[in-house]
């Protein structure tokens, strides 16, 4: 086993501590990475798992978590917030504390949580299935995050991304999303929380970003502030932020989203670093235009590393398709892409009723940097044009003057036109 200290505690340059062992006699090679910047409120924790043996590993599963202790108080509410898969727990005093959580990244999405007693959290993880529930009672508590994997075959890599964080004291609270990484010009669109923690009181919490330097800027999209919060009541707050079309590699902008009521103030910090990222994907958006009811269409979304970049490790793609979209192939996930590769993901949609239909397919990335691309799908059911008849084909009748066609006017007038056809000849 080894552990290396590296870096100088700022933004771009972070205490990291890494610890490099092996799992046994299985060829797996584990992988822990703690960082953190001095002055933080926060810890980025990564674990990788590679496998260097010659066995490919089946169900596995990552667990981290236990018994919570913060503030000189071991009793705690325990919960969750979905928009950014946050277990966490709070006390009964907010003098001195705030909350502390656990979230994964969203490139490494959780499979499951849990929030509560802590012997629960433990028992739950030594059987293999955390409950995917959290405990608002007061009690001795602890959180965990559970990850899922269906296989490791030799030569791939799993990582898992994750933050720790406590917040500064106070009752009302802002919860911030991972940290990301963007490239110039990007426009993202981010979910913070805030959250009153008083059991017994209403707060009305007036929101604010903070001023970004020339070419990047943010912008609350809802909801319109001030946010009225009965007691322990939670509020998303979505955030548009638009990185300068001028930033450099390595850039650090956090965002920071306030809270204040009755003259406190909180926040919390969303750190967007600018990164070199040249992989591509293609569409961007899919649209299936209009497809008839009881049909099926495909269409592929290709994913391609630039040429001479590093190696680009794809996890395992995240979407929400619902019954009409779904994944009929896929070479990208769980996959790395050397330079100049490629991999593709073909969908498909089959409309069952009329209507638009949409969807999100994510590419999460865990190499070299761990961030998420996202592509948005839509298309619309329509029914079958109706069956317009068709005019007959006049059919001639040869040997008689005047013949008309049968197609056009019948038997019966054919043959009052041979009558006086007849009659008009005599």
């Amino acid at each position: 086993m080894s552990n290396v200290r590296t870096g100088s505690g700022t933004a771009g340059d972070p205490y990291t501590i890494t610890t490099v062992t092996t799992l046994g006699s299985s060829g797996v090679q584990f992988t822990q990475i703690f960082s953190y910047v001095n002055g933080d409120r926060q810890i980025l924790k990564r674990w990788e798992l590679e496998n260097t043996g010659s066995n490919t590993f089946n169900d596995l599963r990552f667990f981290h978590g236990g018994d919570s202790y913060f503030g000189g108080i071991d009793s705690a509410r325990s919960w969750y917030d979905a928009n950014n898969s946050m277990v966490y727990i709070s006390n009964d005093s907010f003098a001195a504390t705030g909350y502390m959580g656990f979230y994964a990244n969203p490139a490494t999405p959780a499979s499951a949580y849990f929030a509560g007693f802590y012997s629960a959290g433990n028992q739950q993880a030594l059987t293999g299935q955390l409950s995917s529930t959290a405990d608002a009672n007061y009690q001795d508590a602890g959180y965990y995050l559970q990850w899922n994997r269906a296989s490791l075959a030799p030569g791939a890599r799993w990582a898992v991304e994750a933050t720790e964080i406590w917040s500064d004291p106070g009752a009302l609270q802002v919860f911030a999303p991972a940290n990301d990484a963007v490239v110039p010009g990007q426009t993202i669109t981010r979910s913070f929380s805030i959250q009153n923690f008083n059991a017994g009181s209403d707060v009305n919490a007036e929101l604010a970003l903070n001023s970004l330097p020339a070419g990047w800027s943010a912008s609350i999209v809802s909801p319109a502030s001030p946010v009225a919060l009965s007691p322990l009541a939670s509020q998303t707050v979505v955030v548009n932020i638009t990185v300068a079309q001028d930033a450099s590699p390595g850039d650090v902008q956090d965002i920071v989203l306030s809270a204040t009521a009755g003259g406190v103030t909180n926040q919390a910090s969303l750190r967007l670093e600018v990164a070199a990222m040249d992989f591509a994907i293609s569409p961007t958006a899919l649209d299936f235009g209009n497809v008839i009811v009881g049909n099926t269409v495909q269409q592929t979304i290709s994913l391609s590393n630039g040429v001479g970049s590093l190696p680009l490790d794809v996890a395992r793609l995240i979407h929400s398709l619902g019954a009409e979209f779904s994944l009929t192939a896929d070479t990208c996930s769980n996959t790395t892409l050397p330079a100049a590769g490629a991999c593709t993901v073909t969908l498909q949609y089959a409309p069952t009723q009329v209507g638009a239909a949409n969807a999100t397919l994510t590419f999460p990335f865990t190499a070299p940097v761990t961030t998420t691309r996202s592509v948005t799908i839509t298309g619309a059911g329509v029914t079958a044009p109706p069956v317009i008849p068709t005019a007959a084909v006049p059919v001639p009748i040869a040997g008689a003057a005047g013949a008309a066609s049968l197609g056009v006017l019948g038997l019966a007038a054919w043959l009052g036109l041979r009558r006086r056809n007849k009659k008009d000849a005599a």
